[in-house]
């Protein structure tokens, strides 16, 4: 994997994060939902960066980065989880219509 796949992915992702973030922001919760979810869903995909080569291939900078990026996949997934399932706030926006 070279550094350009990098910043391709970045460019094609961060747009998904964005959007959720405004659509949950203005109570449009499925559509942020699902962008959200595919922001985590590469998140959490981030491990298999380790597919490509082996633990010694990579820096602690990036170990750093990967798990990072692991975690926070996985909190945002929870998140999601908590904010659709739980608390319902999709919900909540339907009784107010």
């Amino acid at each position: 994997m070279h550094p350009h796949h990098v910043w391709i992915a970045w460019l094609i992702l961060v747009p998904f994060v964005v959007v959720g973030f405004i659509q949950y922001a203005k109570g449009n919760f499925w559509i942020a939902y699902f962008c959200l979810c595919v922001w985590a869903i590469t998140s959490v995909g981030g491990i298999a960066h380790y597919f490509f080569g082996s633990l010694s291939d990579f820096s602690v900078k990036m170990h750093v980065f990967i798990w990072f990026e692991e975690v926070t996949g996985w909190m945002l997934l929870s998140f999601i989880f908590w904010s659709g399932f739980i608390l319902q706030e999709w919900r909540k926006n339907e009784l107010l219509n």
